[in-house]
């Protein structure tokens, strides 16, 4: 039998994702309303959750579960965030008819997603190889492959950091335009 605390942490854990979960689904359902329902749509927002909850069973390992739950707990973080950030003034709907919760929903699941896929999986899923590879275990990518994923990651992240953070700190209007690039 479980402590207390523990049923209180999944409790917990459940609802956030749970809350995140519709709250994402409202988003993209005002969003099918005004651009049509697309096959893209569906895939860009509803596989990746849907392959990260049926990656929390019990079956996959550990770290798979890890990873899976963190997935679906940054995705509910942003229903509670979505309030706060309708404070900032430039982020406006890029659809007037949008509204502005549904706009700053899919734009956190967009982030949440972005940084998952580039950032997260090449981590889990390239080391996870390094490591096997190194106790001697059967790997399903091979080693080189794996450092130039590493290394590649490496200079996306250094090139994201540098530059997009910049940019999107001049958008939000913190920097001025030629500060950027460092010309001022």
């Amino acid at each position: 039998m479980q402590p207390l605390r523990q049923k209180l942490a999944k409790f917990a854990l459940h609802h956030l994702v749970q809350n995140g979960i519709i709250a994402l689904f409202i988003a993209v359902a005002s969003l099918a309303r005004l651009k049509g329902l697309t096959i893209g749509t569906v895939i860009v927002f509803g596989l990746p959750p849907l392959y990260a909850a049926l990656c929390t069973r019990a079956r996959f390992s550990r770290k798979t579960r890890l990873v899976a739950w963190s997935f679906l707990c940054a995705i509910g973080v942003g229903a509670i965030v979505t309030p706060v950030l309708q404070r900032i003034p430039n982020l406006v709907p890029a659809h007037p008819e949008l509204g502005p919760s549904d706009f700053l929903m899919i734009l956190w699941y967009g982030t949440v997603y972005l940084i998952w896929l580039t950032g997260v999986m090449p981590l889990y899923v390239f080391v996870g190889n390094l490591r096997a590879h190194k106790r001697g275990l059967p790997i399903q990518i091979n080693p080189a492959i794996c450092y130039l994923g590493l290394f590649t990651f490496g200079l996306w992240w250094f090139a994201w950091l540098s530059l997009g953070l910049r940019v999107i700190l001049w958008k939000l209007g913190f920097l001025q335009a030629g500060e950027i690039f460092g010309l001022v």
